[in-house]
């Protein structure tokens, strides 16, 4: 018996049709795809834990990067990363908690994300 290894990523063995489709509705679909990635990554930042030995929060967004990349390919996946980019760069929040855009001042002059409620004033990982 003879095996072979395939080169397509996820999304090619997922949508095995797409190539049977029309250029317009190709490029269509791709793009939504790679915008969803970009999506799913800017909320995959949103997750933020706060490990007390240290300033810099461990955040979901590495796992969102690697999913995209593994899903989508190389290609696809640096384009998704470069329309998250875009997307953080036209004023959304996307990024990690410690953006500026994501922080609001609090009474006592620390920060806290506007979706978690996290700061990292003190050594709890949430501040509730």
């Amino acid at each position: 018996m003879l095996t072979t290894a395939s080169n397509g990523v996820l999304f090619d063995v997922a949508f095995p049709s797409l190539r049977s489709f029309s250029l317009t509705r190709r490029i269509t679909v791709e793009a939504i795809i790679i915008l969803g990635f970009a999506i799913l990554v800017g909320l995959c930042a949103q997750i933020a834990i706060k490990i007390p030995t240290t300033t810099v929060p461990i955040t979901g967004q590495t796992f969102g990067v690697l999913v995209a990349g593994t899903v989508l390919g190389s290609n696809r996946g640096a384009a998704s990363m470069f329309v998250y980019m875009l997307l953080g760069l036209v004023g959304l929040p996307v990024f990690a908690p410690s953006s500026g855009k994501l922080s609001e001042l609090r009474s006592d002059g620390s920060s806290i994300h506007f979706i978690f409620p996290w700061s990292g004033s003190n050594g709890a990982i949430w501040d509730m």
